[in-house]
């Protein structure tokens, strides 16, 4: 099972929207879990679920009172299960931030269903907390998404800090890719962003962009990965090019890991 964390310590950027469009993607390698870590449950929205109280979804598991495959909501579409969130999260740094292990609870209920899923995807929340240190703790390779406009970009900046500090503790290196949201190229500011973006981070930035297509919001009132609501849109082919890179660069960085 490889597990993909979603991440940028800004909102509003297309974190959601990205986690479900891959989501929908990586069932090209068979069955995907999705796990919303997000107090706020965008994810959980997206498929159509009311966010759960403290006695299901991800809370109970970090919190060591559940097991994983017990929390798992299945066929939330098709090929994808969910572990759904809640406000109970929010919590979680106040009442185990401390705990011995605390942020590798993730990982280790994670390996219990690896044979289960080709893939998980994380959605992660825009704070460097408990839930975010798990996420990529766990994760094998991290996406992050983002606008092209200054503040998005010190989100990144942000979250590649936060990525040079877990490294220092993880066996392998975590690896991440930038992929460039809400892109309008008739902007100025917009290529700009991009430009500075490619600049900074020439390695890490995919090849493609996501535009600003409206179709992204109608798949998510529909619950669907963009994907699976409209295959010809121009957000979906740019999801498809997307995926196809990153999960090239994954299975590379594995492929380097394993030799």
């Amino acid at each position: 099972m490889r597990i993909l964390a979603v991440a940028n310590q800004k909102g509003g950027v297309g974190k959601t929207s990205t986690a479900a469009a891959f989501a929908g993607l990586a069932r090209g390698d068979g069955r995907v879990l999705v796990v919303d870590l997000d107090p706020q449950g965008s994810l959980t929205h997206y498929f159509g679920l009311a966010p759960v109280g403290a006695d299901r979804g991800v809370y109970p598991v970090l919190s060591g009172q559940a097991d994983l495959t017990s929390q798992i909501r299945t066929a939330v579409c098709e090929g994808v299960d969910l572990v759904p969130a809640g406000t109970a999260l929010a919590s979680l740094e106040r009442e185990q931030g401390r705990a011995a292990g605390m942020g590798l609870r993730l990982m280790q209920a994670l390996d219990s269903v690896a044979a289960d899923y080709a893939w998980t995807v994380l959605d992660v929340p825009p704070a460097l907390g408990v839930l975010m240190i798990n996420a990529l703790a766990a994760a094998d390779h991290l996406l992050i998404p983002t606008q092209t406009d200054p503040l998005a970009r010190h989100g990144v900046e942000a979250m590649v800090r936060t990525v040079a500090m877990v490294n220092r503790s993880r066996p392998q290196p975590l690896a991440f890719s930038i992929l460039p949201t809400f892109f309008d190229p008739r902007t100025r500011a917009g290529k700009a962003g991009l430009d500075a973006l490619a600049q900074a981070h020439p390695s890490a930035l995919l090849d493609t962009v996501i535009p600003m297509d409206t179709k992204v919001r109608e798949a998510a009132e529909a619950g669907q990965p963009i994907g699976m609501f409209c295959r010809s849109c121009r957000a979906a082919a740019s999801y498809q090019q997307a995926w196809m890179q990153l999960a090239l660069r994954v299975a590379g960085r594995q492929s380097q890991v394993a030799a």
